[in-house]
């Protein structure tokens, strides 16, 4: 197929410098990470991320190119919470669980279900800890966290 076609715009110069940089990294060009883009939006019919490609470049480029975590959502989440969770996450077994493995739960879950008061509990593996699995309930909104332990009784 012919590369035929122009794609032109404008943005700003910071952004393209920071983009540039991890393309150069990742040893892409600027026109084959826009062709890659658009294979993506094409694919998925919609503007929708691979949680492999949020997963690596959040924790992976986010601490070198935190620009790169703002144009995709996946640097700094802002994590709503119950007054119910901020209550008991200082107990001495839930303290040691970080915010991102809350949020890497929430976004990425490896298994979820939907308790009949519409809450939503999802489970990962958080590698960090030993393999163990930590499960978040969510409220029916699927984005406030209500609770977050790590679940020794669940079974991938």
């Amino acid at each position: 197929m012919s590369k035929s076609a122009m794609v032109r715009a404008r943005i700003e110069p910071e952004l393209k410098k920071h983009t540039e940089e991890i393309f150069e990294h990742l040893g892409l060009s600027v026109t084959q990470a826009i062709t890659l883009f658009y294979k993506q939006v094409e694919v998925r019919n919609g503007f929708h991320f691979s949680s492999q490609i949020e997963l690596y470049f959040a924790y992976f480029y986010s601490s070198q190119f935190p620009i790169f975590g703002d144009l995709f959502g996946c640097y700094k989440y802002s994590m709503k919470v119950t007054a119910y969770f901020e209550l008991f996450r200082n107990r001495p077994d839930r303290a040691i669980i970080k915010d991102e493995w809350i949020e890497r739960t929430v976004r990425f879950p490896e298994a979820e279900t939907v308790q009949d008061d519409g809450r939503i509990r999802r489970w990962a593996k958080v590698e960090e800890m030993g393999g163990r699995y930590l499960r978040v309930v969510l409220l029916a909104d699927g984005v406030t966290v209500h609770n977050a332990f790590f679940d020794r009784r669940f079974k991938s």
